[in-house]
């Protein structure tokens, strides 16, 4: 899916960062039994529905992405009190070897973005300025500083929901804010603002290829359920320059899951329901990713306890994994 920083109080458990291992097989994840304990990383075995246990301290273990081959987790943890880059090798969706430090000091907030075809890693981290970057590493995963590229526009505030598309080619983020806790409030005052539909989308897209910025010029807004928006980032397609966006049309209150392309900025309903603004919301789910198989996408079930899948063809849903204690993914 990608790397994706979401967080969601379920409870007494806490859940966030789910990735799918290249196979399809496994998803990786962080969880937390309480806001107040530590995050650890497990793995769940979308075959038979085992969860394993990955990491095991006191410090906070965060956002884990797969090496390409599948048999590796890079992750941060602040165990050594700052925030660091580690990997750790996995086997058959099972710990194998201790984690190791790959990269100290990587900054405040850091946020994984995923790895590409040669291996490297790709974060950001809030430090003096807020703003998107990208750098080249060298073999030991250390920054070359000279390969240092701002992406983000100087004009338009950078506010997270980074997210590489499958071939490299765009990366799409969130220009100016979309939603905060309390996007519902009647006293939202804002151009870009509804008190019944939250903040509306600016996402960017840049092109890796001549360096270009663009806007999205779509009508969709962050918010169809009491829940912080800015958490629900739109992921990008297998297929084609694709996004799959949580959002809502002000157009009988629709709100569900969308599919923006990227290219005509057509915008196309997946699995929606009316008349979803405050206080009448039906909610469907959270989140959301595409399947390596065309036509599947997963979300989240509305009680985060099943992880769902709907085949946008022939509009069949079902949970293919259940965690009891619960997950928003």
């Amino acid at each position: 899916s990608g790397a994706t920083r979401l967080v969601s109080n379920i409870g007494k458990v806490w859940a966030r960062g789910f990735n799918y291992s290249p196979d399809g097989t496994f998803i990786a994840y962080a969880k937390t039994q309480s806001e107040s304990k530590n995050y650890d990383i497990y793995i769940t075995d979308l075959g038979t529905g085992k969860h394993s246990q990955i990491t095991n301290n006191l410090a906070n273990d965060l956002d884990p992405v797969w090496s390409r081959k599948g048999d590796q987790l890079a992750f941060f943890s602040n165990r050594l009190g700052s925030n660091d880059l580690y990997v750790i090798s996995v086997k058959n969706g099972t710990v194998s070897g201790v984690a190791k430090s790959m990269l100290r000091n990587v900054g405040e907030n850091p946020q994984m973005l995923g790895q590409d075809d040669s291996g490297a890693v790709y974060f950001s981290a809030q430090n003096s300025k807020n703003d998107l970057y990208t750098v080249e590493l060298d073999k030991n995963l250390d920054l070359i500083p000279e390969s240092l590229t701002q992406i983000s526009d100087s004009g338009i505030k950078f506010y997270g929901s980074t997210q590489y598309s499958k071939d490299g080619k765009f990366i799409s983020y969130s220009g100016r804010k979309i939603s905060d806790l309390y996007a519902f409030n009647s006293q939202i005052k804002s151009d870009d603002a509804d008190p019944n539909l939250g903040y509306a989308y600016h996402i960017q897209i840049y092109n890796t290829a001549d360096r270009s910025t663009r806007e999205l010029n779509i009508d969709l807004h962050a918010n169809h359920t009491p829940f912080a928006g800015r958490w629900h980032v739109p992921t990008w397609s297998y297929f084609g320059n694709q996004l799959l966006v949580h959002g809502q049309l002000k157009d009988k209150y629709t709100g569900g899951f969308f599919i923006v392309d990227v290219d005509t900025e057509k915008i196309t309903p997946v699995k929606t329901v009316e008349d979803s603004r405050k206080g009448n919301f039906k909610n469907i789910g959270n989140s959301m990713i595409f399947s390596r198989k065309k036509d599947l996408i997963y979300y989240s079930s509305p009680d985060w306890k099943d992880i769902m899948q709907y085949n946008m063809k022939t509009k069949e849903e079902q949970s293919i994994a259940r965690i009891d204690d619960g997950a928003w993914f």
